[in-house]
């Protein structure tokens, strides 16, 4: 869904129902794995990568800057799940309680 809306993006009526249905699939597939005893450590990586890509595709397409925010994104990536792993959010230590609702 998220290359459709990708190739789709100045087609508003084809990219908006694309983009929000990947979004909705992603949390339902997440809350869906963990109700069910499903989840990996590849699993969580996935789904962060995916979140990237996807993020990182309507940055890129919004904005001239947007590549600045994608290259954050994948940096704090990297650095924490090569630490962390798939606790990457259960050790994320203080942070303002709006981060801690996003993620």
């Amino acid at each position: 869904l998220l290359l459709v809306a990708w190739w789709f993006f100045h087609s508003s009526s084809v990219f908006l129902p694309c983009y929000v249905i990947s979004i909705i699939l992603d949390g339902v597939d997440g809350w869906a794995a963990r109700r069910l005893g499903q989840t990996s450590e590849f699993g969580a990586w996935l789904d962060v990568v995916i979140d990237n890509l996807g993020r990182g595709m309507l940055w890129s397409l919004l904005y001239e800057w947007g590549w600045l925010v994608v290259a954050l994104e994948w940096c704090v990536f990297v650095c924490t799940h090569s630490t962390l792993g798939a606790r990457w959010k259960s050790h994320a230590g203080p942070c303002p309680s709006w981060v801690q609702a996003v993620m």
